[in-house]
């Protein structure tokens, strides 16, 4: 597949819990993908991989359909192209995100 030349590349690194930081994994997280939206393009491609694993299902469900939807509704001038893993299939059974814009998709792969 092409996928073109991008400016960026923006990639949610995972981290694995650690007692002795201050912030736990899921704050890291949170910390990783604001510093991501806040710094992206129409020219950045993110990556993030399973944001919200380990939060309670409804909260993993929530934090993702809110990132989807918060893309969707940036303007094609300032919307990045996302690449996400998630293992929330009810995004995509449900047809819980209403897509806007048309550089967002979703794709399931089995």
């Amino acid at each position: 597949a092409t996928i073109g030349l991008f400016k960026q590349i923006l990639v949610q690194l995972r981290s694995t819990e650690n007692l002795s930081n201050e912030q736990s994994t899921f704050e890291r997280d949170c910390s990783q993908l604001s510093y991501m939206l806040h710094h992206a393009t129409a020219q950045s491609l993110l990556v993030v991989d399973e944001f919200g694993k380990g939060t309670d299902f409804r909260d993993a469900l929530s934090l993702t359909t809110g990132l989807l939807q918060t893309l969707s509704e940036l303007p094609k001038t300032r919307c990045p192209i996302l690449m996400m893993s998630t293992h929330i299939l009810e995004i995509f059974h449900r047809r819980m995100i209403s897509l806007q814009n048309p550089r967002v998709f979703l794709f399931e792969m089995e």
